[in-house]
């Protein structure tokens, strides 16, 4: 299929994902959608029947490959079903968003252009969906209302934030980095200390969480601390990088 159809879309919270058009169809990189959603490719909930995959031709927005497997938008929707990730809700909307704002589009008509039936059914239609949507999407949020209070109480933002061990996968770029090499980096860059802790500054600001579980074994006492990394830090190694290695 044609590059040209295929373009990057910026997200506010999220790594940036490829979408495509087609023949007035919309479509997301399954690579993307999957990641967005905290999903294994190979797990049992993705099954062959669950997406409906297309290649698509991305030589022009991509630096390392040429085609890339994308979804349809029910196969997204799927997707967003069987997702147990409390960011899957905030990541389904910023994309549905873009899709509406892009397809769903009666700019410029005016109450004149309502008395041609066509036109009129059209809008009833798409409304009607969309109102459909909308509710589901409600539905969804009120179930994961207790936990995301929880995340909120706990860290201060309703999207919980990734443990440092996997924060490659976190990251927007599409071959993930090893952690030990962002942690290089981010000693290089004077965030985090000679132990790969973060620097108070960056605590306080925001970017991390520094966290110790105690645990017990054959009496005795063992501890163990994790660098928990908030979107403002994600945020915060994805400039790092791209300002180091020109963001590949």
């Amino acid at each position: 299929m044609n590059s040209k159809e295929a373009y990057i879309l910026y997200l506010k919270d999220f790594p940036n994902v490829f979408v495509a058009y087609h023949e007035n169809e919309f479509f997301i990189q399954l690579h993307d959608a999957l990641k967005g959603f905290g999903l294994d490719k190979n797990s049992e909930d993705v099954k062959e029947d669950t997406v409906s995959i297309t290649r698509f031709d991305i030589s022009t927005i991509s630096t390392n490959r040429k085609q890339a497997d994308f979804i349809d938008y029910k196969s997204f929707e799927r997707l967003f079903q069987i997702s147990k990730s409390m960011r899957a809700l905030d990541f389904f909307n910023e994309v549905s968003k873009h899709k509406y704002e892009k397809e769903k589009n009666f700019d410029g008509l005016t109450t004149n252009d309502f008395h041609h039936p066509e036109i009129a059914q059209k809008f009833i239609e798409e409304r009607n969906e969309l109102l459909t949507k909308v509710m589901s999407f409600e539905t969804k949020e009120r179930k994961l209302e207790p936990y995301i209070k929880i995340v909120k109480n706990i860290y201060g933002t309703k999207i919980a934030p990734v443990n440092f061990i996997n924060i490659s996968f976190a990251l927007k770029y599409s071959k993930p980095i090893p952690s030990s090499i962002i942690a290089e980096h981010l000693r290089q860059a004077g965030i985090f200390d000679e132990h790969n802790q973060p620097k108070k500054t960056f605590v306080d600001k925001n970017y991390f969480r520094v966290i110790t579980l105690s645990s017990s074994k054959l009496d005795k006492y063992i501890n163990q601390t994790s660098v928990l990394v908030l979107q403002s830090g994600i945020k915060l190694i994805e400039e790092i990088i791209d300002n180091r290695l020109g963001g590949k």
